[in-house]
């Protein structure tokens, strides 16, 4: 109960707080044995990036412009690289596959100083976006297959130019396969911006709603997210803690209180439930 009760008081501390920083676990939590690496060369260096150079939308023609510009660039301007992704009343032109985004700065260069015969940038809006479809990972540990409504996020994982650490879909997934080797029911999620981490699937009956004096509060009914709370009690953020940092306003005080896990809802589609949005972390507690 009363880690619960922690949990629930993290959303008024943030809001009160003057920002964060990380830090190295230590020896103590007994999952600290496949705490997620932070190391980037640790794992696998995948193709994540491409250019997008345009879309076509045009419900009639969309595949067959989209085909037209690919057999154009590859034939007639020697561009390596380009692909077509059709898709539902829309066609996207790519060009390139890359480990990182700064690999695809050249690329994306050479798109934006391109001129057709009057002299029109064609592809002054291109950009550099993940690779479509590069979601890695088996199919079933993927957190859209789950079938519960809760799961508790351990880990997310982010690329950071600043820091020179990509592949955040790759690192996400290697852990995960680690949380399996364990006999953990790990999964991942990639969202636009961050993949993440969770062990378990829980269903409604796992929370219970009860009346206190003071209102209503929210109470954690099965054992297992517990035991997984307890055996994970820090949130990994690209392979280190991180601390809510607060000042208290009366003494000027720093504080440093460790992000926790969490017991998360479950993304589904068309729920929002993504990491660009508000929460640092990307997740909705279900209370």
């Amino acid at each position: 109960m009363r880690r619960l009760l922690i949990s629930l008081a993290l959303p008024a501390v943030l809001a009160a707080g003057c920002g964060g920083d990380t830090f190295t676990p230590g020896a103590t939590p007994s999952a600290n044995r496949i705490w997620p690496t932070p190391d980037p060369k640790a794992e696998p260096d995948e193709d994540q990036y491409t250019v997008l150079l345009c879309v076509m939308s045009d419900p009639v023609s969309h595949v067959r412009d989209a085909q037209r510009y690919e057999k154009a660039l590859t034939g007639q301007l020697g561009w390596k690289g380009v692909f077509c992704l059709h898709k539902d009343g829309r066609s996207e032109v790519y060009w390139g596959r890359f480990p990182t985004p700064d690999g695809a700065e050249k690329t994306l260069k050479a798109a934006k100083d391109y001129r057709a015969q009057d002299r029109t940038a064609v592809f002054a809006q291109a950009m550099i976006v993940p690779l479509p479809g590069k979601d890695l990972g088996p199919a079933e540990w993927d957190l859209a297959a789950a079938k519960g409504t809760y799961t508790v996020l351990v880990a997310v994982f982010r690329d950071d130019p600043a820091k020179k650490v990509f592949g955040r879909r790759g690192r996400a997934v290697s852990y995960c396969r680690r949380l399996r080797d364990a006999g953990l029911e790990g999964y991942y999620w990639h969202g636009k911006v961050s993949s993440h981490v969770t062990i378990g699937s829980f269903t409604e009956s796992s929370l219970r709603v009860e009346r206190t004096p003071q209102g209503t509060r929210t109470v954690i009914t099965d054992p297992r997210i517990l035991q997984i709370q307890n055996d994970f009690p820090m949130l990994a953020i690209n392979g280190y803690g991180e601390n809510i940092v607060t000042r208290d306003r009366r003494t000027g005080k720093i504080n440093r209180i460790p992000r926790k896990t969490y017991l998360a809802r479950i993304p589904r589609d068309g729920e929002g439930n993504d990491p660009a949005a508000e929460d640092p972390v990307g997740f909705s507690q279900p209370w």
